[in-house]
């Protein structure tokens, strides 16, 4: 059992970064298994806030086209803005809170704003806009984010203008493409998930405070190393600085092995994913033994002694070996130096 598994003598929650030549012990205060559990559901906040940010949007491009700029009204237009008030919205089969501006004619009677009523509608159509939008956010095509959603809304396209789209891109562009210097990151966990009938590699970020962040969500048909490698030359390219030490959390796949080492190099501090490597030895064994097995290696990765930790698996390795050698010898590659 090498390094890959847990630093000798140290607590697994436990990474490392070096400042100004002196190495600094950080506590990540997170659980990696809660953690890497919950990535498929950050990329589904990260695409909520951005299809939000459209949702306002077709709302206020409504009233503009109607009213005027804010503090500019036409002169000519028979309404006013009138202020806001709280509302909703149906995004991904949800309804979701949302403050819509309110629009009256100058005799004082209330406008209808027909993009909200449309924003409204729960069909089959709706629920799917995340899943299309989601696919131009990780390819870096926003104008086709925001056209999927004014599409499955059934907002025509002559209803939206082309300030409205390039302005919704670069609100798009700004939430996606942020600076990453001042987060203060010490662990990237690298996974392939499968979002909409797609596979999206996603980079998730913990800071030393154990706030986790989003950084990049690129599309490709499997996790080849290629997509791996540019998703990571992104994060450098913003902000994500190679001379930190990082802890990178990664499943088995030699994928994504390639792409860590080919931006971080060698040395880079790999660890191969718990999770991923108990649902691998338990795919080998019957139903009947699965969760006493998954159990008892869950109390070993949970173990802070690393002496302890090692027997532990051993034993449950040399158990395995006379029921079932190939979960044993999976089981044996995950604690392995690779």
């Amino acid at each position: 059992m090498k390094k890959n598994y847990q630093r000798k003598d140290r607590k697994s929650n436990h990474k490392f970064e070096v400042v100004r030549g002196q190495e600094l012990l950080v506590r990540v205060p997170l659980p990696m298994a809660e953690v890497w559990a919950e990535m498929q559901a950050r990329v589904e906040e990260l695409t909520g806030q951005a299809g939000l940010q459209i949702l306002r949007a077709i709302l206020e491009n409504e009233v503009t086209h109607r009213v005027g700029p804010p503090h500019r009204p036409n002169p000519a237009a028979g309404c006013v803005r009138w202020g806001k008030q709280p509302g909703y919205v149906v995004f991904a089969g949800q309804k979701i809170p949302l403050e819509r501006p309110r629009v009256r004619t100058r005799e004082g009677q209330e406008v209808e704003l027909e993009s909200y009523g449309q924003l409204q509608q729960d069909g089959k159509l709706q629920r799917a806009v995340r899943e299309r939008m989601v696919a131009g956010l990780s390819t870096r095509n926003y104008r086709r984010a925001v056209e999927s959603v004014v599409e499955g809304y059934g907002i025509e396209k002559s209803s939206v203008s082309r300030q409205f789209v390039a302005a919704s891109c670069n609100q798009l562009r700004v939430l996606c493409e942020r600076r990453l210097e001042d987060l203060n990151l010490v662990v990237l966990m690298i996974d392939g998930i499968h979002f909409g009938g797609q596979v999206l590699v996603v980079a998730l970020g913990i800071a030393e405070s154990g706030e986790k962040h989003v950084l990049g969500v690129w599309q490709g048909a499997t996790e080849n190393t290629t997509v791996v490698k540019g998703l990571l030359e992104d994060l450098v390219d913003r902000g994500l600085d190679l001379k930190r030490r990082y802890l990178v959390v990664i499943d088995g796949s030699k994928a994504l092995r390639a792409g860590v080492e080919r931006v971080f190099g060698e040395q880079v501090e790999v660890q191969r994913c718990q999770i991923h490597k108990r649902r691998n030895v338990k795919e080998y064994l019957p139903e009947n033994c699965q969760k006493d097995y998954d159990r008892r290696m869950r109390n070993a990765y949970a173990m802070n002694n690393y002496a302890e930790a090692k027997e532990a698996l051993q034993k449950i390795f040399r158990q395995l070996e006379r029921i079932n050698p190939s979960a044993a010898r999976s089981l044996e590659e995950g604690w392995k130096k690779r």
